[in-house]
């Protein structure tokens, strides 16, 4: 009676009484209480790996000390990161890593945390924590895609990295920005080029040029909207239609059609044959006839220079008219129309033939 005999706990295990922990210093420790209920950050320091038991009248010995364990030690944070709590810890037990804002888990054989800030390690009987946790980043959200685009890939690139932008289909990229911008230390983007509708090359105009022989991009509404480009020069979205040598511009459309936002081109002008002066036959006059299919005006005549011509009136020649267009012929007094040709006053038939024919 009144003997006493040490407890000492082995390497990782802590002294418990009456299944408490047994504080190194003031019992009133917040963590002298039952192992359900620690608060704050453990530390080893904390906490007592020996103690006495004394023998009492009863020929008990007491109090009843116990060794609890083994723990781990509080892991070191991961850089841009940290540990809650960091406690040692009881074998079996974790304690979770969060990693800063803009950074993510990774660690070996944690699929299941990609893209994510939080991740559990928990203390191996060997005294290491499993897996071993860290913090990548910073990282960048997912690039929003300009319109008609969409980005590859679709999720957060760290910085550094590059998204590939990709057009849809029908559009091309044009104007300002590149395609892969990359993920700036600032978490940002490289501005996106953007994508617009493309029209392809405008297909041949007949009897005439078309140029440029390139690709079209709807980027504005109207002809000759365009983007400036590095070194100078731009990207129109129309082309030029100029007719050939003796060919009128002639119709609806026009001589610089756009692409539009639909993907097709605006209407083009055609390019009509423009027929010598027609001679007049002996003992005759010839004058240019009623106009049919289009209408004759000195509009044309004066591009084509030909601006002294009267439209009205008779003569020794026609001025020059279009394929499609008719002269007619007035014999002179006493003389009168025959031949293989037509005979009707208004449109003999081999003057339209001739009207038709290839400058003749």
């Amino acid at each position: 009676m009144g003997a006493t005999v040490e407890v000492q706990c082995d390497d990782r295990y802590f002294l418990t009484k009456d299944g408490k922990l047994m504080m190194a210093g003031d019992p009133s420790h917040p963590f002298a209480s039952s192992l359900h209920h620690l608060k704050g950050d453990l530390t080893a320091g904390h906490l007592r790996t020996h103690g006495q038991e004394r023998c009492g009248e009863n020929r008990r010995f007491s109090p009843r000390l116990g060794c609890l364990g083994p723990w781990c030690q509080a892991p070191v944070a991961p850089e841009h990161g940290r540990v809650q709590p960091a406690s040692i810890v009881l074998v079996n037990n974790s304690v979770q890593v969060i990693c800063d804002e803009y950074y993510e888990i990774t660690g070996t054989g944690t699929p299941e945390l990609a893209g994510t800030r939080f991740g559990e390690t928990f203390c191996m009987p060997d005294g290491y924590f499993d897996p071993v946790l860290t913090c990548d980043g910073p990282w960048c959200d997912a690039l929003l895609p300009p319109p008609h685009a969409f980005s590859v890939p679709a999720t957060r690139v760290r910085v550094g990295g590059t998204v590939d932008v990709l057009c849809e289909y029908g559009y091309s990229h044009w104007g300002p920005g590149i395609k892969e911008p990359r993920c700036l230390e600032n978490r940002s983007f490289e501005a996106a080029q953007w994508c617009y509708s493309n029209c392809g090359v405008h297909p041949d105009v007949q009897h005439a040029t078309v140029w440029p022989q390139a690709d079209r991009m709807h980027i504005g509404d109207g002809p000759h909207s365009n983007f400036e480009i590095a070194g100078g020069g731009a990207w129109p979205q129309d082309v030029r239609i100029t007719c050939q040598p003796h060919y009128a511009a002639l119709g609806p459309g026009t001589e610089m059609p756009w692409c539009l936002a639909n993907g097709s081109f605006t209407p083009h002008i055609s390019c009509i044959r423009i027929c010598d002066p027609f001679q007049a036959p002996s003992h005759s006059t010839v004058q240019l006839g009623p106009v049919d299919p289009r209408p004759n005006s000195k509009e044309w005549l004066q591009q084509y220079g030909i601006d002294d011509a009267p439209l009205e009136g008779w003569g020794e020649a026609s001025i020059p008219f279009l394929a499609g267009e008719h002269a007619r012929m007035l014999c002179k007094t006493g003389y009168i129309a025959m031949g293989p040709g037509n005979n009707s006053e208004k449109y003999p038939m081999w003057l339209l033939y001739i009207a038709n024919t290839a400058g003749h």
